[in-house]
């Protein structure tokens, strides 16, 4: 496991002082596939190395998975047990969109505009908009959800990274 790894310093002071609250447990490692880590539904149990930036606090794994591998097993991976909980997403992305449109003024609600979702997941989010009126387009690494958005919600996810992306400037509204 130790050639997969990376040693990072701290994404919010860029110190590399750290003190380890919680000492890695890769012996417990179960799955050869990363596939199998890395996905929405985040059920794995921790056993990564978590360290406190002695600068200004902020904890985070360190070493970590390679980002290429990370992508790699999350892009390729499938997620039942994420997608399985559809509906209660709509529920709550409903409230939330309710607030969202609360803010809006009179004329953005006859013409809501654009919505960008990053890290859709399986489009949840995006179906819930969809049905209020919005234009939607989301961003989803994983092919699995992508696809899972096109059979059960009729709308396209992209799976692509928004740093691939050109959009224009002011493009979404949301």
């Amino acid at each position: 496991i130790q050639d997969n790894l990376e040693y990072v310093v701290c994404n919010l002071c860029d110190s590399d002082d750290y003190t380890v609250v919680h000492e890695n447990q890769y012996e417990n490692e179960t799955s050869e596939d990363l596939s199998d880590k890395f996905k929405s539904s985040g059920d794995e149990k921790l056993i990564d190395q978590v360290v406190k930036c002695n600068e200004c606090g902020f904890q985070y794994i360190n070493p970590r998975i390679k980002q290429d591998l990370i992508i790699k097993g999350y892009s390729d991976g499938t997620d039942e047990n994420f997608a399985s909980q559809a509906k209660g997403r709509e529920r709550t992305f409903t409230r939330c969109l309710d607030k969202v449109e609360k803010c809006l003024p009179p004329s953005k609600l006859e013409n809501r505009g654009r919505v960008l979702d990053i890290g859709t997941a399986n489009g949840s989010f995006l179906h819930v908009a969809k049905k209020r009126g919005w234009e939607v387009e989301g961003l989803e690494l994983n092919r699995w959800l992508c696809a899972w958005a096109r059979k059960n919600y009729k709308i396209q996810v992209q799976a692509r990274n928004l740093f691939d992306q050109n959009y224009p400037d002011n493009y979404f509204d949301l």
